[in-house]
């Protein structure tokens, strides 16, 4: 393992960046669909006035989820 301590140092850190993207797509993809929904469905694009904090709520809710999805990752 001291012989290949640049390779685990490497292979951590692709990994954390990875880790770190797959949690961004994974919320951003929730609140995409999220927004979609809110402004295509007529139930909601009649009760609600504006879908943006709708959306944040989404990102909220959706972000411990891709914690722990990508942690079982």
């Amino acid at each position: 393992m001291l012989r290949t301590t640049m390779q685990f140092a490497i292979s951590h850190g692709t990994t954390k960046i990875f880790i770190l993207f797959g949690k961004l797509m994974i919320v951003s993809l929730c609140c995409v669909c999220g927004y979609i929904l809110l402004t295509t469905i007529d139930k909601y694009k009649t009760e609600i006035f504006s879908p943006v904090f709708m959306t944040i709520l989404f990102a909220i809710v959706s972000f411990p989820v891709a914690n722990a999805f990508m942690s079982l990752f």
